[in-house]
């Protein structure tokens, strides 16, 4: 009897030193997984104050060694479907350009995308639904107002590893409450500014005036580029300096450093030779100077190239044999597959050249501020730009090419 009381004694003893010995394996096991994978995040706070959501995710594309092959969705937690959190990590913030809030996943049954997009009321003429992290907390609120829904004929774009054409884009339209004092988010700044990238729509003066008031923007950042072919390197210096210290010395920051600093030679298209699209030897920009050649700058990524493709279609029916039309791509290389992708499913029925290296230089060469860009080649050697998307720019070409069939 005494040996089964001190057997029992023992089993209880030898199972309370286990009940103790896995707790503390627990509590340790708990506090490593949390050292181990705890990473500083930045936090997107969005409350839409009229509208309840079951789902809404961040998308991106992360940029890797590979390129912008790896979509990447970040699902938003809420209780109560209005007000929602999005946990980023640095180390996705700091590789990408920004994110759009999706509220549902793409339906590759309908082709439709949903996302929000955003309204800034009377101060902006237009929506945004590109959000930029800047700050540690970046707070968004509004109101949904309206749905807006449109399917886009000849519009291509990247979704993970899919390449989507022809989409229809679904987008609750969100309108911001803003601060009169002081814009809190680039979103914000987006929307106050949108046309700040426009080369013709601010002098110097207003253009400083601008990144003063926010010289921790991001955005404002994000359109120095496109000064490149319009303005001289001493404006480009005086504006890249009125940004922060810290904006300046990001790696965004050091790449448009780098641009403003490094002298472009210069490229033009008279002589230059480049590769095809089926990767053969490279071919002559200008094949011809006995009848007038097209270029059209472009990408597989640039939605308005898209769009004007039936017009450059109905130019090439019309003109296909008195027109030499080509393509120049200014895809990087690991983004050619794509483009190659979209000319198979748009039929295209011209060349098509890529432009590689020589894509900075043909830009400075051109004065080519952004795409769709088209440059018409007189058979005499002088150069125009035509916007296909403008009738007056389509009737003058058609004047051309009819006058010189005449000849």
């Amino acid at each position: 009897m005494s040996l089964d009381l001190l057997s029992i004694k023992k089993k209880k003893r030898i199972l309370l030193l286990l009940v103790v010995l896995g707790g503390i394996l627990s509590l340790v096991s708990c506090t490593r997984a949390t050292y181990l994978f705890r990473e500083s995040h930045a936090v997107l706070e969005l409350k839409i104050e009229n509208k309840k959501y079951d789902h809404l995710s961040l998308f991106t594309h992360v940029k890797n060694s590979l390129g912008y092959d790896n979509g990447l969705e970040i699902p938003g937690k809420s209780a109560d479907g209005f007000k929602w959190t999005f946990l980023v990590p640095d180390s996705v913030n700091q590789v990408v350009e920004g994110y759009y809030v999706r509220t549902q996943p793409f339906d590759y049954q309908r082709n439709e995308e949903k996302t929000l997009t955003f309204s800034a009321g009377k101060v902006s003429d237009r929506t945004s639904n590109m959000i930029l992290l800047r700050d540690k907390t970046t707070s968004i609120r509004g109101s949904y107002t309206h749905q807006i829904s449109n399917t886009h004929p000849g519009m291509g774009f990247l979704l993970v590893d899919t390449f989507i054409m022809n989409p229809t884009i679904t987008c609750d339209v969100i309108d911001l409450k803003l601060d009169n004092k002081k814009c809190k988010s680039e979103l914000e700044i987006a929307l106050t500014y949108p046309y700040f990238k426009d080369t013709a729509r601010y002098t110097l003066s207003e253009r400083l005036d601008v990144i003063r008031k926010y010289p921790y923007s991001t955005y404002l950042l994000a359109a120095m580029p496109s000064f490149l072919n319009v303005s001289d390197r001493k404006t480009l210096r005086v504006l890249f300096n009125s940004f922060s210290d810290e904006i300046r010395n990001s790696q965004q920051g050091q790449d448009i450093s780098n641009l403003i600093n490094v002298e472009i030679e210069p490229v033009s298209v008279d002589t230059l030779k480049l590769m095809g699209a089926e990767g053969n030897l490279p071919e002559s920009v200008i094949r011809t100077h006995s009848k007038y050649t097209l270029i059209i700058f472009s990408a597989s990524w640039c939605s308005p190239c898209h769009k004007q493709i039936p017009l450059l279609k109905e130019v090439y029916n019309d003109f296909g044999s008195r027109l030499d039309m080509v393509y120049i791509s200014t895809d990087q290389e690991k983004e050619e597959k794509y483009w190659n992708r979209m000319l198979e499913n748009e039929e295209i029925p011209w060349r098509s050249l890529f432009a590689r290296d020589y894509r900075k230089g043909l830009f400075q060469y051109y004065s080519i501020g952004g795409i769709p860009y088209s440059l018409l080649v007189h058979p005499d050697g002088t150069t125009e730009s035509i916007d296909i998307r403008k009738q007056s720019d389509r009737s003058r070409l058609y004047k051309l090419l009819n006058e010189g069939n005449r000849i």
